[in-house]
């Protein structure tokens, strides 16, 4: 079944209030862990990602070649066919000195700005990818780097295995999954097994990134698997292979990132005391990300339908979909939908249910055991 594809508007009010400044300072937060676990460590590395905006074509990243130790590297990514100047590149801040330190605090500066909605809608994309350590007592010299650069730009292409569903087109094809992007890597990292963040972090000595919320959030390895920092205990990228599960999922980090987006806007709309980091981002991905998986099971593979209910999953219940009340009314309309032979508008039925809809179906959910999902 195939949806008819309609322009709709999510039914989320007219947002007024931009995302409030996160009252914490990420950048010192950020400071602090360096010291902490990794107290002789002198140097940070800038991952940068150019493919959306070359660094050399704006003004603000342009002037951090200046701030910058030594001349970024930058490396291909084997086996894809993106231009090297696309490819992720890295910054070395010298935390000694003066322009290494105004170095690493602009860039906590960007990746803050980066995150309002407003910008990401300019297809800037989220530029400053993450904040990279080495490993304790790796000398941090242009080849060291390189090592380490190269190990990530190897585990950015995935073979995809042939799948009967989302993109079947691309069986068999190298996919570049923008791993780099703290937007795809943040949406994937709860579905990572042990060894494959154990082989994602292996030539690093740590890894920080900001959460959609501007908290500084560091990955973390299973060490009773394989040990961060030590690419013998990982030796070879297949560990970092995608299982099919996981390649069902990527496709759903666009409507994840697009419902999160306007949800984050209107929880700030509707609680202006509020603050974004007070926000359980967290929480938010994993109810919206089993609701999209839910609906694409049940069939509903449009952008939009999948967009819709990661917003309500996110606004209202993460379990929404196992109400009694949305599957009853749900049976319904796609039984009218049958007769005037007519496809079911999964997204334009949700946007036009009423507040007292809601507040029956989350009261409902907090009070009784939910039903199983639909399958």
């Amino acid at each position: 079944r195939q949806p008819v594809r309609r322009d709709r508007t999510m039914n989320t009010g007219s947002v007024k209030s931009a995302p409030q400044p996160v009252p914490s300072d990420p950048h010192a937060e950020l400071l602090a862990q360096i010291k902490t676990r990794h107290p002789t460590h002198r140097s940070v590395w800038i991952l940068f990602d150019p493919a959306m905006n070359p660094m050399y074509e704006d003004e603000t990243s342009a002037a951090w070649l200046d701030l910058a130790e030594r001349m970024p590297v930058q490396v291909a990514i084997p086996g894809y066919g993106l231009g090297v100047e696309r490819c992720p590149l890295w910054l070395q801040a010298d935390l000694t000195k003066p322009k290494g330190q105004q170095l690493l605090r602009a860039s906590v500066e960007a990746a803050l700005d980066e995150l309002h909605p407003d910008a990401l809608r300019r297809n800037n994309g989220r530029r400053v990818c993450a904040w990279v350590c080495s490993p304790p007592n790796a000398k941090s010299t242009p080849d060291a780097l390189r090592a380490q650069a190269l190990h990530m730009a190897g585990l950015l292409v995935q073979t995809r295995p042939n799948l009967p569903t989302h993109y079947p087109y691309l069986n068999g094809r190298p996919v570049h999954v923008r791993l780099q992007d703290p937007a795809v890597l943040w949406a994937l990292w709860p579905l990572f097994n042990s060894m494959q963040k154990s082989q994602w972090l292996a030539h690093v000595g740590g890894w920080w990134m900001l959460k959609p919320n501007g908290q500084m959030h560091a990955l973390q390895a299973l060490q009773a698997d394989a040990p961060m920092h030590s690419p013998r205990a990982v030796p070879h990228a297949l560990d970092m292979r995608f299982t099919p599960d996981q390649w069902t999922s990527v496709p759903h980090i666009q409507p994840l990132n697009h419902a999160l987006r306007k949800w984050l806007q209107r929880s700030l709309q509707d609680n202006p005391l509020a603050e974004l980091a007070d926000l359980d981002v967290d929480n938010a991905r994993d109810g919206a990300c089993a609701a999209i998986r839910t609906t694409d099971n049940a069939g509903w593979r449009d952008l939009i339908d999948l967009q819709a209910v990661a917003y309500y999953a996110m606004a209202y219940h993460p379990r929404f979909d196992t109400s009694t009340l949305i599957r009853n009314h749900l049976a319904q309309r796609m039984v009218a939908a049958r007769k005037d032979d007519a496809a079911f508008d999964l997204a334009g039925w949700l946007h036009v249910l009423s507040a007292s809809d809601w507040q029956r179906v989350v009261a409902q959910l907090n009070h009784v055991e939910p039903p199983a999902a639909v399958a």
